[in-house]
């Protein structure tokens, strides 16, 4: 289902005019993340070989901003568990992914260091709510 929802994404981006990022090749992701001493779950590893972000920029009419991996791997110190992936309203709040096992990350919503919510338990949950009821992205 994962596969199907990022094609739909992708879709959506395109027909809204954001500038987007080539997807990498799934090793690819894998080897940057891995070089960076962070172990990808499946998920991960099918969005960015998928998808490949907004450029930085930019971001869709829910003023969401997918980062590309080039960003992630910026922004992020990797010093903890959670991974910052996306941002809404220029850096209002963050999503975030955190491991869970070998198959899929959890997903979250920080809106500062004590006020973070988990919105979905996998990437696909995170991307079927952002298709079809982006609200609860916002809890």
């Amino acid at each position: 289902m994962l596969k199907e929802n990022l094609i739909k994404v992708n879709k959506k981006w395109r027909e809204e005019g954001l500038k987007l990022a080539e997807p990498l090749l799934r090793t690819e992701v894998i080897d940057k993340f891995a070089n960076s001493g962070l172990i990808l779950s499946a998920d991960v590893a099918e969005v960015y070989s998928t998808i490949g972000g907004m450029d930085e920029n930019d971001s869709d009419s829910e003023l969401l901003t997918f980062w590309t991996v080039e960003k992630i791997l910026f922004e992020n110190s990797f010093k903890d568990e959670k991974v910052y992936f996306a941002d809404f309203l220029i850096d209002s709040h963050h999503y975030y992914f955190k491991y869970k096992d070998s198959e899929t990350s959890a997903i979250y919503v920080g809106y500062d260091e004590t006020d973070r919510y988990k919105i979905a338990d996998s990437f696909d949950e995170f991307f079927e709510l952002y298709l079809n009821d982006v609200n609860e992205l916002f809890p």
